[in-house]
């Protein structure tokens, strides 16, 4: 939708009047150069001898200076109010006719219809112009008329008819025809101002459009900055809550693993580790009431059986407080570097009756010059578990293998067993810390289920690895892989 300002506008008031006082400056520039021009001509008339008509002349040049001395008084007290640009029009019209009239007086009478100096009068019209009032350029262009033909009509007795009829355009026709002329010069100069007033309503409209669009883009970026904060903000609790939501559910993953836990303590406590000593103390009491009924064969066997019996149980106990320690993170890893020929040795003298029992077979391939660097005890108690588990599923006549290979900074130690196998379900449970999960062995033997656990966590604590690979019916081997030394670590 098209604006235009009103023409009683802030705006345009503020417009027109810095306008009319640059067209006063404007206009008294222009009487000091006619001033000039005409001061030139009365030199050259006092030169000719025309002493009189150079005299006269002097009458609007005085009018003209005295006239800007004036208005200059006025610019220095900032005084140029509206009248005065209706007294410059008054009085620069006014002097060029009276100037028109005596040059028409003193040289040609027929100045009045023919003089050059006639032009002026539309200069002095576009003057108007610039002061940007449509009135005022109303006022002008009648008033120009009115002196124009004032001139001419007291003048028009004086003058030769012969000579009007000679000079073309000088008959009262012909004058009237200059009138209607100097009216639609008059006519023209009037668009001259709407056109002013309509180019500031667009500019005064453009600029309004860019204010609109500015505000609105700065209300946008302000928009934009309060999202982006609030997003900020937003993701910053968020943050927060995730990470506290991490915690509890860390703390409720230590928890559980705290119930899990003490579960498992009291589970082993109230039946693994219980059954040994229900054992021990049935065949104790057995013997002490029938020692010397009993023949020696039985004496022995039970004698064996209590033997066999208190070592799983403190194999029990010890697995039982290397575990307990590892979940309160009391247990420290002191690594050093192993012979594993010689500790394997060893693990096979401490389970070589356990095996001559089943029959099994044990055999150490372990290169004599392979070494790991991890924590003794700890290599130990993954020996004695996998060892343990490998006899108790593996059935009579059966074997097991213990093999090593050396390469690329580590040492790979294989127990390989002719055994009954994991199924892959039972593999997965196994290899869960948080379930309690035990089979009995191929001569019914019991288990806690906290042995293969214990290996899995010894073996990362010490930077090893481990792998299982079994098939029922066929058997187990699992390899674990340690680092020759600490350079490896």
């Amino acid at each position: 939708m098209k604006r235009t300002l009103p023409a009683d506008s802030e705006i345009l008031q503020y417009l027109y009047r810095d306008g009319g006082v640059r067209g006063e400056r404007i206009a008294m520039r222009f009487r000091w150069l006619l001033v000039g021009l005409v001061l030139a001509l009365i030199g050259v008339m006092y030169t000719k001898g025309l002493i009189r008509e150079a005299s006269w002349s002097l009458v609007p040049v005085s009018i003209f200076v005295l006239y800007n001395l004036f208005l200059l008084v006025l610019f220095r007290k900032d005084r140029i109010d509206y009248w005065v640009r209706y007294v410059s029009i008054v009085v620069d019209i006014g002097v060029l006719s009276l100037h028109t009239y005596m040059y028409s007086r003193l040289f040609v009478p027929i100045a009045v219809s023919t003089t050059a100096s006639i032009y002026i009068y539309f200069i002095l019209l576009f003057m108007s112009v610039l002061r940007y009032d449509r009135k005022l350029v109303i006022f002008a262009t009648i008033f120009t008329i009115f002196c124009f033909n004032l001139n001419y009509y007291l003048r028009i007795n004086s003058i030769d008819p012969e000579l009007i009829a000679q000079v073309v355009s000088s008959d009262r026709a012909g004058h009237f025809y200059k009138s209607m002329y100097i009216a639609l010069f008059g006519y023209m100069l009037l668009h001259i101002p709407r056109l002013v007033t309509e180019l500031i309503s667009r500019q005064e409209n453009m600029l309004v459009d860019k204010k609109e669009s500015e505000i609105k883009l700065a209300l946008e970026k302000m928009e934009k900055r309060f999202l982006s904060d609030r997003l900020q903000y937003e993701q910053k609790v968020n943050a927060e809550l995730n990470r506290q939501k991490e915690q509890i559910e860390k703390q409720n993953m230590e928890l559980q693993q705290l119930v899990s836990a003490r579960n498992k303590i009291q589970s082993v406590i109230s039946h693994d580790l219980r059954n040994p000593f229900t054992i021990i103390q049935s065949l104790t009491e057995s013997l002490e009431e029938n020692l010397e009924n009993l023949p020696e064969r039985d004496v022995k066997r039970a004698v064996r059986t209590i033997h066999d019996t208190n070592k799983r149980g403190l194999y029990l106990l010890d697995n039982l407080l290397n575990w307990t320690r590892l979940q309160t993170g009391k247990l420290k890893v002191i690594p050093t570097v192993i012979p594993v020929f010689s500790v394997i040795g060893t693990m096979m003298d401490v389970f070589r009756l356990q095996a001559q029992k089943k029959n099994i077979r044990i055999q150490n391939q372990v290169d004599h010059t392979a070494s790991i660097y991890c924590d003794e005890d700890m290599f130990r108690t993954v020996l004695r578990n996998l060892i343990s588990n490998a006899l108790k599923f593996t059935p009579e006549g059966g074997s097991i293998t213990i093999s090593t290979e050396t390469g690329g900074g580590s040492t790979r130690i294989c127990i390989a067993d002719t055994g009954i196998g994991i199924s892959g379900n039972n593999l997965k449970r196994l290899l869960q810390f948080n379930e309690s999960f035990s089979t009995p062995g191929t001569a019914n033997e019991k288990g806690s289920g906290l042995g293969f656990s214990l290996v899995k966590d010894f073996v990362e604590m010490n930077h090893g690895t481990f792998k299982v690979e079994s098939e029922e019916g066929k058997g187990t081997e699992i390899c674990l892989t340690f680092p020759v030394g600490p350079d490896r670590v």
